[in-house]
């Protein structure tokens, strides 16, 4: 696998990890773990078989992978906890659309940057201290189709948050 594809789907997996997901007063303030598994036959990484310094930057990133699954550390903020839409800390992606039906928030998303394409994402609390969800996005990386269907699964680990390793 090509360094820059590596490079695109933890870009992808940074996009999950850094949008906020919180539905006012169903999430918890602090620190969570956040599991992505890819779908579609797709596999991550498996960070042992990386070169050092692409791993260096997923684990700077609070990123692990074994192939078969991700793992993103993210620090919920209280202004998280307590808005009722969906935000992303990456400036290359639009969200659109945005919902919320009950413990459920759903969005639409245009990116122009590493990736190029379109998605749509959902997330669901089934308490204030776990979420599951599911993002599919559709486009082009470094001029090569892409389709990424991601389930994640949320769990709070702690109110005081953690700096990545």
């Amino acid at each position: 696998m090509s360094k820059k594809i590596v490079i695109a789907m933890m870009a992808g997996a940074a996009l999950l990890g850094g949008t906020s997901v919180a539905l006012a007063s169903h999430g918890k303030v602090g620190q969570w773990s956040v599991t992505v598994t890819m779908g579609s036959g797709e596999k991550f990484p498996d960070m042992s078989k990386m070169p050092a310094d692409t791993k260096a930057r997923m684990q700077a990133m609070g990123m692990t992978s074994n192939g078969n699954s991700m793992s993103i550390q993210h620090c919920m903020t209280a202004e998280e906890v307590a808005n009722d839409t969906l935000t992303t800390q990456d400036k290359t992606c639009k969200l659109s659309n945005q919902q919320v039906t009950g413990h459920t928030m759903s969005a639409d998303m245009t990116c122009s940057g590493q990736v190029n394409g379109t998605g749509h994402f959902n997330v669901t609390y089934d308490s204030d201290t776990h979420y599951t969800g599911k993002m599919v996005v559709n486009g082009t990386s470094n001029g090569q189709p892409v389709h990424h269907d991601q389930k994640f699964d949320g769990h709070w680990v702690s109110a005081t948050c953690k700096a990545p390793r």
